[in-house]
């Protein structure tokens, strides 16, 4: 038996949980959706109409969406940035301008199948990661983010969005 095998290179496969996740089957497809105790963690609510500068640490977005095409932009001061973007029938996170690049030989874009207009989606993202829940959870996406100093978000498109900071589950969390 071959010791310390490194089965995501092996099979080209790449995969994180970030936050603990309910999941379910629903007509045969395996819902996922954030443990529901998260939302002891949510601060007040801002709506973000265009570009909101955000704090370092965590925050959680809840996107409204019912029109064909937006975007979602998160960046820094310095050019470096991360966008999550829909047409009428695909997602798209692309991180192709990130500070550090990671993991490039298993893409710089994920894509997931867009199978409705009219959804809310959940963004919730950190110093190192990013995490979205699509398509009424039957669809997500996980990446890790490196963008030094992340210190704002933009909108483009007709989206309500949903500024979420999230407090600290630990007093050692950075």
């Amino acid at each position: 038996m071959k010791l310390n095998r490194n089965w995501t290179v092996e099979y080209e496969w790449a995969g994180m949980l970030s936050l603990p996740r309910e999941l379910k089957v629903v007509d045969g497809y395996l819902i996922q959706s954030p443990l529901t105790e998260l939302t002891a963690l949510r601060g007040d609510p801002i709506l973000v109409k265009d570009e909101h500068k955000v704090p370092a640490g965590r925050f959680l977005l809840s996107v409204d969406v019912e029109c064909s095409e937006f975007s979602l932009k998160f960046g820094n001061e310095s050019g470096d940035f991360i966008t999550f973007s829909a047409n009428q029938y695909e997602f798209t996170l692309d991180r192709t301008y990130m500070t550090k690049l990671y993991a490039k030989n298993f893409g710089l874009y994920r894509k997931a199948p867009r199978i409705c207009l009219k959804q809310n989606i959940e963004i919730y993202l950190d110093q190192s990661v990013i995490e979205i829940y699509i398509n009424n959870g039957r669809h997500t996406m996980t990446s890790r983010l490196f963008i030094n100093d992340l210190s704002f978000f933009s909108i483009n498109g007709d989206i309500k969005v949903e500024y979420f900071p999230m407090k600290a589950t630990s007093k050692f969390v950075l």
